[in-house]
């Protein structure tokens, strides 16, 4: 007595066969149908079910693209293979049939395992990638650095030693208008007596110094762009080597992290957003366009409402734009934290995130103000696509 199963699975999909016989053959051939796809063994790609009268396998009613159509491919298949069979038992006797069955075995096998290396090509298929909205990330010279001791950026490291550092802003072109990232210092600091201020991030006076000197405005008049072009704007955070120019977009609209928004101006090395610039509200992770080609990641600990973008260019491809998730490379990979950052562990948990999303993206890390690697970059005109 043939036992013929009620389902068999390909790659995953469960195949209910009372529907693949009424696709290719007629109901009535089942048992012998059976009896051939039952001798084929397919190992990990066609499995069965248990014999009729035990629960049968749940079929999901929205199986996904790649699965449906190795299954519609797996129907066509058996219906022209099945068709062959029935033509082949309607001119011989059932025991002829029987002693061909093994040749027949062996044919169905080397099309069904056809099927299968197909239904394997279809799962390893790489989804499609939308293209990215962004044809250019130009990035632009926003201050000059220097701080007596580089161990308050990393703590227990380079006790004593002097450090200078850059600071950058980033003017990326999407389709739907121009995007600024962070803006620098202030770039009233050129004005001033040898183009440097002293900020005050560990107490007044204290520093770093920061030097401005070329500014943000003659940078974007080089490539003919004006403030009034710039569409949408953010900074990361709220220090002002990254805020500073924020008045000089006053009619353009600015992402910002909410919690950051509430908090800026609360300590003296913080700059207060003004009240009437128009703004939106950012709770955690954000796609800006909605493409996926920029999008702002929560990264809070530097302070408490810091932000990152991920931006995804179509030759460069993605690149993560840090703010002061890390000051410098070795920050990143010693996972060293400033005494001054808001919170510790916050931070570690932010440098997690971000090698994290490195790892998965295979995204560049480009760290605001790490020397040895602006030193590699190009920067405006020239651009990053």
């Amino acid at each position: 007595m043939i036992s013929c199963p009620d389902s068999i699975q390909i790659m995953g999909t469960w195949i209910d066969v009372a529907t693949a016989v009424d696709t290719g053959y007629e109901r009535c051939r089942r048992p012998i149908g059976c009896s051939i796809v039952g001798r084929i063994a397919l190992g990990r790609h066609l499995r069965f079910l248990t014999p009729s009268g035990k629960k049968k396998a749940h079929v999901s009613a929205h199986p996904s693209p790649r699965a449906r159509e190795a299954k519609e491919q797996f129907f066509e298949l058996f219906g022209q293979v099945s068709k062959l069979v029935v033509a082949f038992f309607d001119q011989i006797s059932r025991e002829d049939f029987m002693k061909a069955i093994d040749k027949w075995t062996l044919m169905l096998a080397v099309l069904a395992l056809a099927t299968a290396v197909l239904g394997m090509r279809i799962t390893a298929a790489p989804a499609p990638q939308v293209k990215s909205g962004v044809d250019r990330l130009y990035v632009i010279d926003c201050g000059d650095g220097s701080g007596p001791d580089e161990s308050r950026w990393t703590p227990g490291a380079n006790v004593g030693t002097p450090v200078d550092f850059p600071g950058h802003c980033y003017l990326i072109h999407h389709t739907q208008g121009w995007f600024l990232w962070d803006t620098g210092v202030d770039d009233a600091v050129a004005q001033l007596p040898n183009h440097e201020r002293v900020l005050h991030e560990w107490g007044p006076g204290t520093g770093p110094i920061w030097r401005k000197p070329i500014t943000l405005a003659a940078q974007l008049d080089e490539i003919h762009v004006k403030p009034s072009d710039i569409k949408l704007m953010a900074v990361s955070h709220s220090h002002p080597d990254h805020a500073g120019n924020i008045e000089m977009f006053p009619n353009t609209l600015m992402l910002v992290q909410r919690v950051e928004y509430e908090w800026a101006g609360s300590r003296q090395d913080t700059v207060a957003f003004n009240k009437k610039h128009a703004v939106k509200l950012i709770d955690g992770d954000y796609d800006i366009f909605g493409d996926g080609s920029l999008v702002l990641l929560s990264t809070p600990g530097h302070t408490p409402g810091h932000q990152s973008l991920l931006v995804r260019l179509s030759k460069t491809g993605p690149v993560i734009l840090s703010g002061d998730v890390a000051h410098f490379q070795t920050s990143f990979e010693h996972r060293y934290v400033p005494t001054n950052n808001w919170s510790k562990q916050a931070s570690l948990q932010s440098m997690d995130k971000i090698a994290a999303i490195i790892a998965k993206e295979h995204a560049q890390l480009w760290i605001n103000h790490d020397q040895p690697q602006s030193d590699t970059q190009k920067k405006l005109p020239a651009y990053y696509d």
